[in-house]
């Protein structure tokens, strides 16, 4: 899912929550347009922030027709961010499996 469904998926999530909460006299309609709509202008915070991790960043690298895998240098962060990613295709500089990614 991209960016764009994830956030209609939410804009129609609030939606339905909305109106069975405004229905129940659980929140007002002022109160329920001022929250979604807080939550409407949060959301593309929290996925960019998301995407944006390091991790997410080298998965989409990885998975780019054209792109053998991805090598990460052997320190502490490269190990760590070649373990997050379940791929046999990332790895880490001078292990077997990065001589594999690199013949590849």
């Amino acid at each position: 899912m991209d960016k764009e469904q994830v956030l209609g998926l939410l804009r129609d999530f609030l939606k339905l929550l909305g109106g069975a909460l405004v229905t129940n006299g659980v929140v007002t309609t002022a109160d329920w347009t001022t929250w979604s709509g807080l939550i409407i202008m949060l959301a593309p915070l929290g996925w960019s922030m998301y995407e944006r991790t390091h991790a997410r960043m080298v998965a989409k690298v990885d998975a780019l027709p054209g792109v053998a895998g991805v090598v990460a240098h052997n320190t502490v962060e490269g190990r760590q961010l070649a373990d997050d990613i379940p791929s046999d295709t990332v790895a880490v500089a001078g292990t077997k499996a990065a001589a594999v990614v690199a013949k590849a």
